[in-house]
């Protein structure tokens, strides 16, 4: 298991466990010791618009 930071609607963000998924061929695991978001996505967030259109983590 590990933790995900998911954004359901605007100032409605929840740390959740999810399943790990398997490492694909070419790709690397890393461990985060530390994040942060910007000014810019946190606003976005706040007002329930997303910046980012994507399904996969963003990095």
């Amino acid at each position: 298991m590990m933790k995900a930071a998911r954004w359901y609607k605007a100032r409605d963000i929840r740390v959740e466990n999810i399943e790990e998924h398997a490492i694909a061929h070419g790709k690397v695991k890393m461990k985060v010791h530390w994040t942060g978001i910007c000014g810019v996505i946190y606003m976005g967030m706040q007002l329930g618009q997303s910046l980012l259109q994507s399904n996969n983590p963003f990095i």
